[in-house]
């Protein structure tokens, strides 16, 4: 199962690969967007806001242990206010924003069916699954 910290490193791996390069990541413990990338040319910021399967912390009930249906509901919800947040904030011809969540049946059965909304608010979606895959929907 992927955590936060799996799925943040495979859109980062995925994102060098088109030419983008990393100006900021935040711990899964710490505050601020997960994941800043900058175009090749310099000229966009792209703001990523992640989601794991499961807890990355031993101390926690959920270590090792699939969230629940309403906990992915719940870290979706944030995520997408979060995105939303940044994106208000920032200059919209200059940013992307985006969500990065796990490609598993628990989020794509809270992400799927809102995805046109998503994307009219001009979010990405990256999906990542177990063999760190990444599929991005823009």
């Amino acid at each position: 199962m992927l955590t936060e910290k799996d799925v943040i490193d495979a859109v980062l791996a995925f994102l060098r690969r088109k030419g983008y390069s990393l100006h900021g990541r935040a711990d899964p413990n710490e505050r601020g967007v997960d994941l800043e990338m900058i175009s090749a040319d310099g000229k966009k910021t792209f703001y990523i806001e992640a989601k794991g399967a499961t807890s990355s912390k031993p101390a926690t009930n959920r270590y090792g242990k699939q969230f629940t249906g309403a906990q992915v509901k719940s870290h979706v919800a944030g995520a997408l206010l979060k995105t939303m947040g940044t994106l208000a904030a920032k200059a919209p011809k200059l940013t992307q924003v985006a969500i990065a969540v796990p490609d598993n049946a628990h989020h794509c059965n809270i992400v799927d069916p809102i995805l046109p909304l998503i994307r009219r608010l001009g979010i990405s979606v990256f999906y990542v699954n177990d063999q760190k895959k990444v599929r991005w929907v823009h």
